[in-house]
């Protein structure tokens, strides 16, 4: 989390819980990947907490360094495969899967690219406001390309699926980013993975039909 180390903890802890709950859920092989996303947020805040108990000490200069990297990873390069590869895993309308398999094609380019620039270029996180911030030196020309594929591959999948829950699940990440990126676009990595992390208790709605929305859902097709 991207406000102090004890929020990180806790958040990691009810991450994981509800990542349990809704791997417990998931009935159908199809559902596994995306119902695993809380957890896995579970495991980048737990990543976050600990960057925030090293950082003020600058002799812990390697753990910095290899929490930092480990937390980027997750973030970076992770999501941008994980989010359309367990849409498109749970998609059983064909046609879906053909338009979301895109997505996935998008999402392993753009994975690829930022996996290798996190390898080759330095990256650093520092304290600022009560706020993590993440200097990532690549390249400048693609960082905007990358930025706006990250995106696509990260907001719009849910948007395709054919399960109404999903495509709220979707809207709410989406209006996430744009607060982020409107009051906290300094730290838009750490801030946006906080919002996205909280929000995906909410796939346990999406696995599990049977617990009640409708005062949010959209209209079925």
């Amino acid at each position: 989390m991207c406000f102090s180390a004890t929020a990180s903890f806790v958040s990691a802890s009810v991450l994981t819980a509800a990542g349990a709950i809704s791997l417990s859920y998931a009935k159908k092989k199809n559902q596994k990947l995306f119902a695993a996303i809380p957890m896995i947020f579970g495991i980048q805040q737990l990543l976050e907490g600990l960057l925030w108990l090293v950082l003020p000490d600058p002799s812990n200069k390697e753990a910095i360094s290899i929490l930092t990297l480990l937390f980027l990873f997750f973030a970076q390069v992770v999501w941008p495969l994980w989010v359309p590869l367990s849409v498109w895993v749970y998609e059983e309308d064909q046609k879906r899967k053909n338009t979301l398999f895109i997505f996935l094609i998008t999402g392993i380019i753009v994975s690829g690219y930022l996996a290798y620039c996190l390898l080759n270029y330095h990256s650093t996180a520092v304290m600022q406001e009560n706020h993590l911030q993440y200097q990532l030196s690549f390249i400048n020309k693609i960082i905007p390309i990358s930025g706006w594929l990250y995106f696509i591959t990260t907001v719009i999948p849910p948007f395709i699926s054919t399960c109404h829950r999903m495509r709220i699940l979707g809207t709410i990440i989406f209006l996430s980013y744009v607060v982020s990126k409107i009051y906290f676009n300094d730290y838009l990595i750490s801030v946006w993975c906080f919002f996205a992390a909280i929000l995906s208790v909410l796939v346990i709605t999406v696995v599990n039909q049977k617990i009640s929305i409708n005062k949010f859902e959209f209209k079925k097709n």
